[in-house]
């Protein structure tokens, strides 16, 4: 049994154990280290204060004398252990800071020397804490941060007076200050390794326990399952040989295990007869919604007077939407849009024979009207299943720069010119049920830049999760913006949509086709 349950039990077993040691390891490191900081503190607080002290003898302004307490300096970073003490004499102003004596322990030797020396002048780094204690806070003032040297706790304390060597008296002014440092990286080293001898004494208790419950989970369930999932193997192998069921034994939970598999397996018998007539079904679909998308023109064209843009996405593999355009002879685009009522194969097929009568009447040359009214009789008379069709059509003449126009119960598109303006109006009934039905028509300009969009119910009509309808509200501010900002107006629906209905399935077909007059400048250029 490949990737058995009980080395994958082990595993899991094994992981929790060293993510609760590991967890408890930074609680406890965690806590130990607040702790030192907090005692450390206290400590670097009096040392700070103690090197204060000690350098009250030293002429700040003599840096020969300041230089004489480096030793000084070095032997209390021993004694005290501190990693690094300096005196620094500030320019308040300028906010520079001149080092006056410096020490440090040996293991930290390494890391400050050459760095720094006796009358060294570090630009501008005066820091608020520094200011603060040379101002006279004598309690020490103390911060915590990562500088060049690793995690350094620090004390800033004022030197309240100074030994003037010229008139070998002492002045009671604060000139400079003692800053003192602890690397708290070197005091925590110590403690990390008894931490990683502690995690290690009781790891491996741990671990041996975790093995011996895998040990007991693989006898009480995976040995079990091991037997079921062979019997399971064979059955899928053997199926044409009338292999036996599995056996059912006892009342726990592999009895039920047993009899849910036979169950599934008489299940499975069934649906596999079931699947053989729904992949031939399937199949036919695909071959139907190829014709009937090879039966649409393409998704753009364009001439020197127009651009035609379309989109369409059935709900099912077979829809009820179509789109066609086409250049008359005379230089005319005409642009159509329909929706057939229902889904799916019958549908389709409505769609197929309006989607070639359409075409048809169009290069006859016949107006929209007329275009519907004879569309209308054609269908009225081949449809015994009283199916309709809404359809929109629509005749765009660049020497005269208009747009004619009839709407057969459709959706009214929108013309984007200077403003957004909806095509009102439905100049008679949907297609398809009433034979005779006149059409009326309308004309109105259409300017170079000047875009129509047409679309139907399934945009309007998408829903969200909620069942809440995307709306014609919605659609209008989308047109809103997209004629200000001049942005593709099929992309800026599609994102909408997509945003507004998320996961939820798509309820109705969504088509869309876009017409666009070319100014002259563009055809030039």
């Amino acid at each position: 049994m490949k990737r058995s349950l009980f080395w994958k039990m082990a595993l899991v077993l094994s992981a929790t154990v060293l993510l609760v040691e590991s967890a408890l390891l930074v609680v406890m490191y965690h806590v130990s280290y607040q702790n030192s900081l907090t005692h450390n503190t206290e400590d670097i607080r009096r040392f700070a204060a103690t090197a204060a002290q000690y350098f009250q003898a030293y002429d700040p302004y003599d840096l020969k004398d300041c230089a004489d307490c480096n030793d000084l300096f070095n032997t209390l970073c021993e004694d005290l252990d501190l990693s690094y003490l300096y005196a620094i004499r500030p320019d308040t102003e300028k906010r520079d800071e001149t080092y006056l004596a410096l020490g440090s322990s040996k293991s930290f030797r390494n890391l400050v020397d050459g760095q720094r020396y006796t009358g060294y002048v570090s630009k501008g780094t005066l820091t608020d804490a520094e200011l603060q204690a040379f101002n006279g806070d004598k309690s020490g003032v103390t911060a915590h941060e990562q500088n060049q040297f690793g995690d350094m706790l620090i004390c800033y304390m004022p030197v309240e007076r100074y030994f003037d060597s010229k008139t070998s008296a002492y002045v009671e002014k604060t000139v400079s200050f003692i800053g003192a440092e602890i690397s708290m990286d070197e005091v925590m080293a110590l403690s990390r390794k008894s931490f990683l001898n502690i995690t290690l004494l009781t790891l491996l208790p741990s671990l041996a326990i975790s093995a011996a419950i895998a040990l007991l989970l693989y006898f009480l369930i995976s040995r079990p399952l091991r037997v079921i999932s062979e019997r399971m193997k064979h059955f899928v192998e053997d199926r044409s040989k009338n292999f036996e069921r599995l056996p059912v034994k006892g009342n726990n939970e592999f009895a039920e295990v047993s009899a849910s598999f036979n169950t599934m397996a008489e299940e499975i018998d069934r649906y596999l007869a079931q699947s053989v007539e729904m992949n031939r079904q399937m199949t036919e679909l695909q071959i139907a919604r190829s014709i009937q998308m090879g039966l649409l023109e393409p998704e753009t064209f364009s001439n020197t007077t127009a651009e035609v843009s379309a989109f369409i996405r059935p709900a099912k593999d077979v829809g009820g939407d179509l789109y066609d355009y086409l250049e008359l002879e005379d230089g005319k685009i005409c642009v159509m849009i329909a929706d057939v009522s229902g889904k799916g194969v019958s549908a389709a097929l409505f769609m197929s024979r309006a989607v070639t009568l359409l075409h048809q009447y169009a290069e006859a040359g016949l107006r929209p009207s007329q275009l519907l009214y004879e569309y209308n009789n054609h269908l009225a008379a081949h449809n015994s299943n009283l199916m309709f069709i809404t359809t929109f059509v629509g005749i765009y003449d660049p020497v005269a720069g208009t747009l004619t126009y009839s709407n057969a119960g459709h959706n009214p598109p929108y013309l984007l010119s200077d403003r957004l303006t909806a095509l009102d109006g439905r100049h008679g009934p949907a297609a398809g049920v009433f034979a005779g039905e006149p059409y009326d028509e309308q004309t109105v300009p259409f300017r170079p830049g000047d875009r129509l969009f047409m679309y139907t119910d399934g945009v309007t009509e998408a829903k969200n999760d909620s069942n809440r309808l995307f709306g014609d509200e919605a659609l209008q501010k989308v047109l809103e913006t997209v004629l200000h900002d001049g942005s593709d107006i099929i992309e800026a629906v599609l994102a909408q949509l997509s945003d507004f209905t998320g996961e939820a399935p798509q309820s109705d077909d969504i088509t869309m086709l876009m017409l666009r007059a070319v100014p002259p400048e563009e055809t030039n250029s």
